[in-house]
């Protein structure tokens, strides 16, 4: 047994430079190791075959740059050719990087997005409809263990890997759950709620984990449900299921600028739709204690414990099912508001 670089190299610096040491393994005359020269090789061609078509040229030449005009990883190849890489670990795209990065650079180009990290179907389809090819942790994954090298870097790099995709489906038997079984959670429950979204969300309580999904437009604003799970459970691994609560909320379409108009837009539409639901759902759910106002506003809760058995044995299946009483409720009010 011996300690792992990657478990205190957490940085996204850090997986930039492992990633140009990598690619640049990719150059004719880096043979020392066979096994991690045809890896490269094999790496850049798949990439470069999907974005240009076109290209058949043989790898002879690889130069690589890190932070080039703020781009994470730039690879020329051949000096004819280049491929930017965006690489994150745990943060999102943002302030138009992306086609920024792609701007800079003229010529023939491959666009790629590293994600080692998690993040939502519909993120990573933004991603791609800006032109990169997307690399999660699992299609990565998948490149790099048919590596057969001893190289001590690479492996590390790749153990470390397996290890984050493990602990996210860990959740499944635990119950308790760290912020990467909550992702493995929504991650798999995106895969049977249609249009669903997850990420994190800042808020007074220091923020939480959230899926939201099935939305509907009424008079005003729109009406949607939500997981959410508080941060703050997550970082003291407590019990989850008293804290985890599928939610009710609303969102106004346009907001007045004024403050106080801002304000009592906000409190009619919470009061007005909280207690609507509450009568429409006969039941199924319940008010909260208190009532927020905020440019997301809770209207109603269920504890997840309805919707769950055994908190140490989750079935995704069942809970998709268990859903659609709540999904069915929130689309009759939405057609019960716009008649």
């Amino acid at each position: 047994m011996k300690p792992n670089i990657f478990d205190y190299a957490t940085s996204e610096l850090s997986q930039d430079a492992f990633l140009a040491w990598y690619c640049r393994w990719a150059d004719e005359e880096m043979t020392d190791d066979v096994e991690l020269h045809e890896s490269a090789r094999a790496f850049l061609k798949k990439y470069i075959a999907i974005q240009q078509k076109d290209y058949h040229e043989e790898i002879l030449t690889v130069s690589v740059k890190r932070q080039y005009e703020h781009i994470d990883v730039l690879i020329e190849i051949n000096n004819d050719l280049y491929i930017i890489i965006e690489d994150k670990l745990n943060t999102d795209q943002h302030s138009n990087q992306l086609e920024r990065y792609a701007d800079t650079i003229k010529g023939r180009k491959v666009l790629l997005y590293i994600k080692t990290g998690d993040e939502s179907r519909k993120r990573k389809k933004d991603v791609e409809n800006k032109g990169y090819t997307v690399i999660d942790r699992v299609e990565l994954l998948n490149d790099f263990e048919k590596c057969k090298s001893k190289n001590e870097i690479f492996y590390d790099f790749v153990k470390r890997l397996r290890k984050i995709e493990r602990e996210t489906h860990t959740y499944r038997n635990s119950n308790v759950w760290n912020a990467a079984q909550v992702i493995g959670f929504y991650k798999d429950m995106e895969q049977v709620l249609p249009n669903s979204n997850w990420g994190h969300v800042n808020n007074p309580n220091k923020g939480s984990f959230v899926l939201n999904w099935s939305w509907h437009q009424i008079p005003e604003c729109k009406i949607y449900l939500e997981f959410s799970f508080p941060s703050w459970c997550a970082a003291n691994k407590k019990p989850y299921l008293p804290h985890f609560k599928l939610l009710v909320k609303i969102t106004a379409d346009t907001e007045p600028e004024d403050k106080r108009e801002k304000h009592v837009l906000r409190l009619r539409l919470m009061y007005q739709h909280a207690n609507a639901v509450e009568k429409h759902a006969n039941g199924l759910t319940y008010r909260p204690k208190k009532l927020r106002t905020g440019r997301y506003m809770t209207i109603a809760e269920v504890e997840f414990g309805q919707l769950i058995t055994d908190p140490t044995s989750i079935n995704i299946q069942q809970i998709r099912e268990q859903l659609r009483p709540y999904e069915e409720t929130l689309r009759t009010y939405a057609e019960m508001q716009c008649q």
